[in-house]
């Protein structure tokens, strides 16, 4: 399980949202971004960034769907996904 925020990028952009980690990595503030919600109304993709050189991109219809993803990536833990 991870600790994570979920940050607004532009309030005047409703379709950017960052995902950042609560906690330390390696040993560097500010913490590191964990995925990124990308789009416009009906097409959004999340870009999965906890691995450095191999960037998943998945796509939704809805930030919800987006976060949906997201949540369970990071509260559930992997042995208890289907």
């Amino acid at each position: 399980m991870e600790n994570f925020s979920v940050t607004h990028i532009n309030p005047q952009n409703p379709h950017h949202w960052d995902i950042y980690t609560k906690r330390k990595v390696d040993g560097h503030f500010p913490p590191k971004r964990l995925f990124c919600i990308r789009g416009e109304s009906g097409r959004f993709i999340v870009r999965d960034e906890r691995q450095k050189f191999k960037t998943a991109i998945i796509q939704f219809k809805t930030v919800i769907a987006c976060m949906s993803y997201i949540c369970d990536q990071l509260m559930c833990p992997p042995d208890t996904r289907i």
